[in-house]
């Protein structure tokens, strides 16, 4: 596979964990929201920061063929 693919997965899952970490530590320290909303958007974090870590598992696969 071209290696600029590789790249562009990997910047996704960059983008993935810079914005939804920004997000978590915000809604940690937000106390202007009830508790259950800011639970539900961390989970949300939680699902997404998965998914961005396996798109960086996928693009070493790509990466070492």
């Amino acid at each position: 596979m071209d290696k600029k693919y590789v790249w562009i997965l990997r910047a996704s899952s960059l983008w993935v964990f810079y914005t939804w970490g920004v997000l978590v530590k915000n809604m940690i320290k937000d106390k202007s929201h009830s508790l259950g909303f800011r639970l539900v958007h961390i989970a949300l974090a939680a699902i997404s920061l998965g998914f961005g870590g396996a798109v960086w598992k996928v693009s070493n696969e790509l990466a070492s063929k």
